[in-house]
């Protein structure tokens, strides 16, 4: 058994747990608000700042900046028309698509001989 001071209402309590630091369910939730509006103190600017920012990233092949919703777990690092540019190119000089090239193609939703169908025929 430990003998404890809740956090809240300084309280003396015993328990069988060592971490435990409030004494009832009630000072148990006040913590809890506290805590959370220290840890929303310290870390509200920077959640502000990403969300003016629209979470851009900037394009592997043009250059441009990508913006993210910050809400979505987007990882894309490229546009897909930068992409299916790319590809588009390497295919009408006779060349063959790189392992990574046709990988992009298909996070794209896109076999290799679908790609070619739909884009290349056009052209």
């Amino acid at each position: 058994m430990y003998k404890k001071k809740c956090k809240i209402c300084d309280k003396e309590f015993e328990t069988n747990y060592r971490r435990k630091s409030c004494c009832s369910e009630k000072c148990a939730e006040i913590n809890k608000r506290e805590i959370t509006r220290q840890w929303n103190k310290l870390h509200a600017a920077d959640y502000r700042r990403a969300k003016r920012k629209g979470m851009s990233v900037i394009c592997r092949i043009c250059g441009e900046p990508i913006y993210r919703d910050i809400n979505k777990r987007s990882t894309a690092t490229m546009h897909d028309e930068c992409v299916f540019r790319q590809c588009a190119e390497v295919l009408t000089k006779g060349k063959r698509l790189t392992t990574a090239q046709i990988q992009r193609l298909y996070a794209r939703g896109y076999t290799q001989k679908e790609f070619v169908e739909e884009y290349m025929n056009g052209e």
